[in-house]
């Protein structure tokens, strides 16, 4: 059973996921310091959507640790929502 649980977490997916994480972080950070385009918020609604889509891959890699497929299976459905709302906002704007 260890050497099982062993492969498991030695699967790609977890850095994968840590690197997606990584670059999300990154990229809300450096659109928070730009101007914003749409008003006077204090933040970019870009920002916001950044964080948000890493915390949902925060959400994903800890319902991977506790082996639930089928939650993460709809976190990754609510992830691809929310690039694809992020694509549209950038393209809109």
């Amino acid at each position: 059973m260890d050497k099982i649980r062993e492969k498991y977490f030695s699967h790609p997916i977890f850095q994968t996921l840590s690197d997606i994480k990584e670059f999300y972080s990154n990229l809300s950070f450096l659109d928070f310091s730009l101007p914003n385009l749409v008003g006077t918020r204090c933040l970019n609604i870009t920002s916001e959507i950044y964080q948000s889509i890493e915390n949902t891959i925060d959400s994903i890699e800890i319902l991977l640790k506790k082996y639930r497929l089928n939650d993460t299976a709809a976190l990754v459905r609510k992830y691809d929502d929310a690039v694809n709302l992020s694509v549209y906002i950038l393209l809109t704007l």
